[in-house]
């Protein structure tokens, strides 16, 4: 099983760095390093794969530093080694941004979308959420869904190896501070516009909730 698991993760990865047009000889490094590495774990294989998506040998550099003093076996350190890089840097302002909306991604309970995270403190621009989508594009999903790809990065985030770390992002932790912040949003869209008779714009009061379409359902706000 280990071996078969290896196997698939090794195609899985040469088929990702075959289209990004690096070198034959830096190629197999990476595999001969990461493969064994990954331990037939997946997740290990993507998120890897997805980090080095940008600058790839400067990031493979750090991959193998921290390797030296924390083990790449270990998943949450590969974990770190994503928000050091992106986020090790990171301003005041930025630092608010990123706590505000990994805080949400965490307590909200289910996915949010860009234009409700538009609206957590610290999002004044569309670049700010962009840049945060960027940091983390090894661990999210696509789109303007914003999700983590696995529950292992969420318990690395609430760890407390996590504040150890990187203490600047102390706030992710404070539940009450993102519920709080979340609830304000609800009580804000309840006032608003958004909060209106017929919400998904039915031609009729006598169609039934099974011929509501999903497109006609994703016009509520999840806020609502």
């Amino acid at each position: 099983m280990g071996d078969s698991a290896s196997n698939d993760i090794c195609a899985f990865l040469k088929d990702c760095f075959d289209s990004r047009k690096v070198g034959d000889a830096w190629v197999k490094e990476v595999l001969d390093y990461l493969v064994p590495r990954a331990a037939g774990m997946f997740i290990r294989a993507t998120t890897a794969a997805d980090f080095l998506l940008v600058n790839p040998e400067a990031r493979f550099d750090s991959l193998k530093r921290d390797d030296d003093t924390k083990g790449l076996n270990n998943l949450h350190s590969l974990y770190l080694t994503v928000i050091k890089t992106s986020f090790g840097g990171a301003l005041r302002g930025e630092i608010k941004a990123i706590t505000s909306v990994v805080g949400a991604t965490i307590f909200a309970k289910q996915p949010l979308d860009d234009t409700v995270l538009m609206r957590l403190p610290g999002l004044e621009s569309l670049q700010m959420l962009k840049f945060i989508k960027k940091g983390l594009m090894s661990v999210i999903d696509s789109g303007s869904i914003f999700r983590f790809h696995h529950r292992s990065f969420e318990d690395f985030l609430l760890s407390p190896s996590f504040l150890e770390d990187l203490p600047k992002f102390f706030g992710i932790h404070d539940r009450s501070l993102h519920e709080r912040q979340l609830a304000v949003l609800c009580l804000n869209t309840m006032v608003s516009s958004e909060l209106h008779f017929n919400m998904c714009d039915l031609k009729s009061s006598s169609i039934k909730n099974a011929d509501i379409s999903a497109t006609d359902k994703f016009t509520i706000s999840p806020l609502i």
